[in-house]
């Protein structure tokens, strides 16, 4: 999977301020991205992932930022 210029440019700025979640975790293993998970199509085209599916990753995201967030106080 190609990097993601994105997160590059974030790595690049090294500040506290910025932090990027991945969460290709969710929809790929260590050789496969996955079309379809649980019945719900994963990407609508090359960069952008169905309404459907991104809802199924709420609580996942949710609990990703509490990590990042708790690094705030």
């Amino acid at each position: 999977m190609d990097r993601d210029a994105a997160v590059v440019a974030a790595d690049r700025l090294n500040s506290p301020r910025i932090q990027v979640l991945d969460l290709t975790r969710y929809f790929c293993s260590t050789a496969d991205c996955f079309p379809v998970i649980g019945g719900a199509l994963v990407h609508k085209d090359l960069h952008h992932m169905t309404a459907v599916f991104v809802t199924t990753l709420g609580p996942f995201l949710l609990k990703d930022v509490n990590a990042l967030a708790s690094s705030w106080r």
